[in-house]
């Protein structure tokens, strides 16, 4: 997804967020965009290989239950 359709996107949502953060907007999702309210990715941000995990705020607020743990560990 380019920098462009993230704009489109809800700014809060969890890939919108992630393409801001890594360079270029590049990363690969390491776990399924569902209802759990995390999206987990790895990338390289500042030139530095990472993983990330972004809760989504329209989910719970943003707070995670136990399933929402269990995509970050």
């Amino acid at each position: 997804m380019t920098e462009a359709a993230a704009i489109a996107l809800d700014p809060r949502s969890p890939r919108a967020r992630l393409i801001n953060f890594f360079d270029n907007g590049e990363f690969v999702t390491i776990t399924p965009e569902d209802d759990r309210g995390v999206l987990a990715a790895v990338g390289r941000a500042n030139g530095t290989n990472v993983v990330a995990f972004i809760t989504d705020p329209t989910v719970q607020g943003g707070a995670m239950g136990s399933e929402g743990c269990r995509a970050i560990v």
